[in-house]
């Protein structure tokens, strides 16, 4: 209900949960161990809004 209430940034801003959960957002990896799993660069999703 957020997400669409909110919008996806706004919701993750406001919910940690959310943002727990994302893996990928603008070509971007978002998660730590998916990162790491993949050698390939980490970005924190609060630089990509």
């Amino acid at each position: 209900m957020q997400l669409a209430q909110k919008g996806p940034w706004a919701a993750m801003r406001a919910n940690k949960h959310l943002a727990n959960g994302l893996n990928v957002a603008n070509g971007k990896i978002t998660y730590q161990a998916v990162a790491d799993d993949l050698a390939l660069p980490f970005e924190a999703p609060a630089q990509l809004s």
